[in-house]
């Protein structure tokens, strides 16, 4: 059977952070989400970074719905130490037992050099990703590097720039959190200057998730509220390609 994959989204705006950095901290972005993804049990084809001053995005591409189920042999304390000479469960036994969610009568013994040992037999059902996501997304900005860092609002929270917005998407559902008091949204916000404002006043946002996430359909999206630039010139010599203004 063939499990489907999905696509996922994490777009940060921010205020202007200075161009010196935005390439090392895209950088930087991609290399702790690959580390996540696979700390975190979770296959993906893909992981590509990209953004402006005001936006940094992270895509992942053929990300697998759910975490690999996991199965392993935990092991314990010595027999000597988890049965009494009676061959009854001390409380050492029964705890060891307790915390990995298995019956004391399950528990196995080898030997291991000199000593017996009790090991359990540890099955982990993979979680859904998206719920994996909720923590994991946070997790990720977080464990960022900051060259420069700042503080704002009543929070200790610190990054390179005061953040905005947060979009966060899996396949076509948002992916819910909440980071120096923002919740995270399938919202994203068009150029400040360049992209009229709503009738609100505000800046015109761009709803995503009627149909699962593409960064085709990402970028033409942006294109339209003139919210991707290329990073840098010197990128923009190097690759040859044109402005998506």
């Amino acid at each position: 059977m063939v499990t489907k994959k999905l696509n996922a989204i994490l777009e940060i705006g921010t205020e202007e952070i200075p161009a010196r950095f935005v390439r090392e901290f895209l950088d930087d972005l991609k290399k702790k989400a690959e580390e996540k993804l696979a700390a975190n049990r979770i296959e993906y084809l893909s992981v590509r970074t990209l953004g402006t001053y005001r936006r940094l995005t992270l895509y992942i591409e053929g990300i697998a719905p759910k975490q690999i189920d996991q199965s392993f042999e935990a092991k314990g304390p010595s027999k000597e130490i988890a049965f009494d000479k009676e061959g009854k469960p001390t409380g050492a036994g029964i705890g060891f037992a307790k915390s990995r969610g298995v019956e004391v009568k399950d528990l196995i013994i080898k030997t291991e050099g000199p000593k017996e040992y009790v090991f359990a037999r540890v099955f982990k059902k993979g979680q859904p990703t998206e719920k994996i996501l909720q923590t994991l997304f946070p997790e990720i900005i977080t464990s960022l590097y900051l060259p420069l860092s700042m503080r704002w609002g009543e929070g200790d929270f610190k990054f390179i720039r005061p953040i905005h917005w947060l979009l966060a998407l899996i396949g076509n559902k948002p992916v819910k959190f909440m980071l120096a008091g923002i919740t995270s949204s399938n919202k994203s916000f068009g150029h400040r200057y360049m992209v009229p404002k709503s009738d609100d006043g505000h800046h015109r946002f761009l709803a995503f998730g009627k149909q699962p996430i593409e960064l085709s359909t990402y970028l033409k999206a942006l294109q339209a509220t003139k919210g991707l630039w290329l990073i840098t010139r010197r990128e923009k010599q190097r690759s040859k390609l044109q402005s998506l203004l």
